[in-house]
């Protein structure tokens, strides 16, 4: 393993970023396919779901 990811903090950072430029990406496909060039939940045929997640627990808030 590098050093670098064996701070869990940098680990942590790591994969958020990791995860964020995945969803960005997936955001840009589904966009693409439904001929959208800004991504409003409404515009695409969905909502927007907002969760809170601490470890093991999440909870839908809006």
């Amino acid at each position: 393993m590098a050093p670098e990811l064996a701070d869990p903090q940098r680990k942590a950072a790591a994969k958020a970023q990791l995860d964020a430029y995945i969803a960005g990406h997936h955001l840009k496909e589904l966009r693409k396919s439904v001929g959208k060039t800004r991504a409003y939940a409404a515009a695409l045929g969905g909502h927007v779901d907002v969760t809170i997640s601490v470890g093991p627990h999440s909870v839908r808030v809006a």
